[in-house]
């Protein structure tokens, strides 16, 4: 069975959800409550960071979306950050990364968040 952690935390303006294990179908309701949760808060931006995250699937692909799509909505920004190669490999066959800021580290997806 595949498991998911989530942590969120407050970093500034930003909050900062991190997720660890595996986004699938068998653990995409819990990321997609802290996603939207995160997405809620008082606070615009949001850094994904996914370094602890060995795998996602095709779910995982549609969650991270989504949260773009709520922040965005939010007058937000959304930044992912830490990827592992399995997770940016993912990423690149989706063509995402001309659509989402992929940062090495969350500190410095947290410094690309400060000018507006």
């Amino acid at each position: 069975m595949t498991t998911l952690e989530t942590e969120t935390r407050t970093a500034g303006q930003a909050t900062v959800v991190s997720l660890a294990g595996e986004l699938t179908i068998n653990t995409i309701q819990d990321a997609e409550a802290v996603l939207r949760a995160a997405a809620g808060h008082d606070r615009p931006d949001v850094v994904l960071d996914l370094g602890g995250l060995r795998f996602m699937d095709s779910m995982g692909l549609r969650a991270v979306l989504h949260a773009r799509r709520s922040v965005v909505a939010k007058d937000g920004r959304l930044v992912l950050a830490a990827l592992q190669p399995t997770v940016a490999r993912v990423l690149d066959l989706a063509g995402l990364r001309e659509h989402i800021t992929v940062c090495s580290t969350t500190d410095e997806a947290l410094k690309n968040l400060r000018p507006r």
